[in-house]
């Protein structure tokens, strides 16, 4: 990996399993070339998020089954094994920084469809957190396209402020009607960002007197 001058990207010439990563998206990076591109934000994201445990990620389906679990066993995880379990948990969407008109965010919010986590379910469920001009919404596979097409969405990996997270459609794991995630996922979406509300989502919604 070499880094280009005064540019905060560093180009990826390795082949093969960075390549990979880069094709299915999980790792984010431009094309320039012969070379893979990658903002060092992009990078650091990656390094935070990553699942780096022997063994393939879970598939989105058992992710769910998991986040299922946990909330209706109500099990507390101890804060050294939390890091651990979100990373684990990451493989639950596809998850894509783009941008959109911060015109367009309230539209989007109320896209019948669409369910809100991050910041936005943080408030729903009274936390002392702050709105930011940016949006995580969960969207089905099948009304991804449109909705790229309806809001003038763009895939941008370096000027975002909407975090979309893809999930298969037969796997979908919102009830109809749902606006909102869960605590869980809620504080999944923050602590992956690095949102520092992530804690005030950990200390205000969860007594943990004893862990697992």
């Amino acid at each position: 990996m070499t880094p280009q001058a005064g540019s905060g990207r560093h180009s990826l010439k390795v082949p093969g399993r960075v390549e990979e990563l880069v094709l299915r998206e999980a790792l984010p990076a431009q094309r320039i070339g012969s070379q893979w591109v990658i903002s060092a934000e992009g990078l650091r994201s990656f390094e935070h998020n990553r699942w780096s445990e022997a063994g393939r990620p879970l598939s989105q389906d058992s992710a769910w089954r998991m986040i299922h679990s946990l909330e209706r066993e109500h099990i507390q995880i101890a804060s050294n094994q939390l890091d651990r379990q979100r990373r684990r948990l990451r493989s639950r969407a596809q998850h894509l920084e783009a941008y959109v008109h911060p015109g367009v965010l309230l539209r989007i919010r109320r896209h019948k469809r669409a369910v809100l986590g991050g910041r936005d379910a943080a408030r729903e469920m009274s936390a002392p957190v702050d709105l930011l001009e940016s949006i995580d919404i969960y969207l089905l596979r099948s009304d991804f396209a449109e909705m790229l097409s309806d809001y003038g969405v763009h895939i941008d990996e370096e000027v975002s402020n909407a975090h979309l997270h893809v999930i298969e459609d037969e796997t979908w794991p919102f009830v109809q009607g749902q606006q909102f995630v869960s605590r869980w996922v809620c504080w999944l979406d923050l602590a992956d960002a690095q949102d520092r509300a992530s804690m005030v989502v950990l200390d205000r919604q969860w007594a943990r007197p004893s862990h697992v």
